[in-house]
């Protein structure tokens, strides 16, 4: 049997439910007479970038679609000149051979900029359009790193597919965090309403966003002081339901797992396929002839025990003293609004509100309904609840 949990982003035959989204998101951007992208939120381990890697992976299907995934997260040093650089890398590695491009993209980031520059000259294009290509691969190399350059590298997508009768989908993965970016300090939130006015003027790219925290979305998209507000699809990446969990184990594990076992792994995951892939790895490697629901309550302790302090210690240790008392508070004591938090700790209210809200912008928490309030990721407030108890 081929063994095929994995802790990674997954696309193709290992990509599981989301169908009705994939489906509806690969024909929007595909759609010649249409130009609306797609914004997705949802929290951390729901399966957003795998999402996006499948629509990918089915858009590159089709000559006239040029699909580019890059997400925020993988870079470094957070600057304006690595974000610039790293993405034209990822553009043109998409528009390679369309260009006839014959070196590796990686290479070219590497070489001086009088090497990129006698490559890029070979190129069929436009003297200008090359020019932004060299200027952007070498940008680490300017003294000059302002944030209004981003608008060569986004200029640079529509130009390519002007250039190659093609339409760009450009898809930034954790896109809130490029407030983040640094120049030197950071830019915050002029740089979306610059990118915003740029992609306003754009008919040849489509910009396809994702978040994780509702509240930085809310920033971008979602509420109606934000700059893109209206000019995206907004969808919600929900967990598996049951029968997709079910379907994740049970195609990978060739003995009998019992229908309480399931429950138990639904569960305790919430249906965050992460989880649902960690749970089904080490069942695996446990490796028997039959598994109930004790059995998966012995790898759950397992897991929390010994993968839960790399998963969250960092999570954890970012929050103030503050904040980590009211997570703590609402973990232990499983409580849900902060006049409870306030009657705990003997203080008005208003003294809590405040870090709730705090909590809510670092994707923490969640407003369910008005005055009460979750955790977005159930495993996190075991995993604290587990943590205090041990102590």
């Amino acid at each position: 049997m081929t063994v095929k949990f994995t802790l990674r982003e997954v696309e193709g035959e290992l990509f599981v439910n989301r169908e009705e989204l994939v489906g509806e998101m690969v024909k929007t951007l595909s759609d010649q007479k249409l130009l609306m992208g797609f914004a997705l939120y949802g929290p951390r381990r729901i399966g957003k970038s795998s999402l996006l890697l499948e629509v990918r992976r089915r858009l590159r299907e089709r000559k006239d679609i040029v699909p580019v995934y890059f997400s925020l997260w993988e870079l470094d040093q957070g600057t304006i000149a690595e974000f610039n650089k790293e993405l034209t890398a990822r553009i043109l590695r998409e528009y390679k051979h369309r260009l006839g491009l014959k070196q590796r993209v990686d290479d070219l980031l590497e070489y001086p900029r009088r090497a990129v520059h006698g490559i890029i000259t070979q190129l069929k294009l436009k003297a200008e359009i090359r020019e932004d290509i060299e200027l952007l691969l070498t940008y680490d190399q300017e003294p000059k790193q302002d944030p209004g350059s981003i608008k060569r590298v986004f200029q640079l997508a529509e130009e390519l597919a002007i250039e190659t009768n093609t339409r760009c989908v450009l898809m930034l993965d954790e896109f809130p965090d490029i407030t983040e970016l640094k120049y030197p300090k950071k830019v915050g939130e002029r740089i979306i309403k610059l990118i915003r006015a740029i992609h306003g003027r754009q008919k040849h790219t489509l910009l396809c966003i994702s978040g994780s925290s509702k509240a930085t979305m809310n920033m971008v998209a979602l509420s109606p002081t934000s700059p893109f507000y209206r000019q995206f699809l907004i969808r919600e990446v929900k967990p598996l339901q049951k029968k997709y969990v079910r379907e994740i184990i049970t195609k990978n594990i060739d003995w009998n797992v019992t229908d309480k076992a399931i429950d138990k792994i639904y569960e305790f995951t919430g249906g965050i396929p992460y989880y649902v892939q960690f749970i089904g790895r080490q069942l695996y490697m446990h490796d028997r002839k039959k598994t109930d629901e004790h059995d998966i309550e012995n790898i759950i302790e397992e897991f929390l025990e010994e993968e839960g302090n790399i998963l969250f210690k960092r999570d954890y240790e970012v929050l103030s003293a503050k904040e980590k008392m009211i997570v703590e508070a609402m973990a232990i004591k499983d409580i849900n609004k902060p006049s409870q938090i306030a009657r705990m700790q003997r203080e008005p209210i208003t003294n809590v509100y405040p870090f709730v809200e705090k909590l809510m912008e670092k994707g923490v928490l969640e407003r369910k309904t008005k005055g009460i309030y979750c955790f977005v990721d159930p495993i996190f407030k075991r995993w604290l609840k587990r943590k205090n108890i041990c102590r």
